[in-house]
């Protein structure tokens, strides 16, 4: 019988923890860098929004690489997560006063007291935070949808 070691395991895969730190150092960096051209424009753009998930990815890539000690790889595996998880960080860290932003915004437009206008049965709708970190992995429920298809609203001249 062999000794069942995980140190060693994780030894002889450091190309799982070395391609997480890629993939997520380079998601992660278009959260700060310009799309230069249209193709690239969807990285630039999907980036903050999958930001929670590419936490996670950074997280594992440098839990994984840090009992590897593999030399300059494994250091180079432990500098990319690092930076890829502090750039995953800052569309959260954004996140509060983009709030107030737009609360501060809406009261401007709309006055102070815009969600005293809203029936309270809409209000029990409503989301109770603008953010919810559960549904940033989970999904926001969107309840099934009722489509009427060819109802006549308008004929005019007949038509």
């Amino acid at each position: 019988m062999s000794n069942f070691n995980l140190l060693e395991i994780l030894r002889s895969w450091w190309l799982l923890p070395l391609a997480l730190s890629i993939l997520g150092f380079f998601l992660s960096l278009w959260i700060i860098v310009p799309a230069p051209t249209w193709t690239l424009l969807p990285f630039g753009v999907v980036a903050p929004e999958i930001s929670p998930w590419l936490i996670v990815v950074n997280a594992i890539a440098l839990a994984l690489a840090i009992p590897l000690n593999k030399g300059w790889w494994s250091n180079i595996i432990i500098v990319c997560s690092l930076i890829g998880l502090l750039l995953s960080f800052l569309p959260i860290a954004q996140f509060s006063g983009a709030n107030k932003s737009f609360k501060g915004e809406m009261e401007r437009v709309l006055g102070a007291d815009y969600l005293d206008k809203i029936p309270q049965a809409v209000q029990e709708k409503m989301r109770p935070k603008p953010l919810v970190i559960a549904d940033i992995f989970r999904g926001i429920f969107i309840p099934e949808i009722r489509i009427n298809r060819g109802i006549i609203f308008a004929s005019p001249d007949g038509v």
